[in-house]
């Protein structure tokens, strides 16, 4: 089975923290914490990294998506995907890329 990697930027440490929690409550493991700086040496990022299986990036993506609709999340990359900036309607193409089956369902209606 292989895995697919994934990678969430936010800016501040309190929200990576809160984003790791999250998605270690639906199971995801592994997950390795960073921090960007600056030239002046100051925190300027966070990144949360970890893989999954690919039939459970769903969970993961799930899991992350309320702080993409609060615009918390910077960046978010999934595989070879990466959008900056990322909002509601970017995750469901995402989720539905990922789908176990064709009807690719809009997450906003659960």
């Amino acid at each position: 089975m292989s895995n697919l990697e994934y990678a969430v930027i936010v800016d501040s440490e309190s929200e990576v923290l809160e984003i790791r929690r999250a998605l270690a409550d639906v199971g995801a493991q592994d997950i390795e914490l960073a921090e960007f700086q600056g030239l002046g040496g100051s925190i300027e990022d966070w990144i949360l990294v970890g893989s999954s299986a690919i039939f459970s990036i769903r969970t993961i993506l799930w899991a992350i998506y309320p702080y993409v609709e609060a615009t918390r999340i910077k960046s978010i990359k999934v595989g070879d995907i990466e959008i900056v900036r990322p909002r509601g309607k970017d995750v469901t193409k995402i989720l539905e890329m990922y789908s176990e089956n064709d009807a690719g369902e809009d997450i906003t209606d659960n």
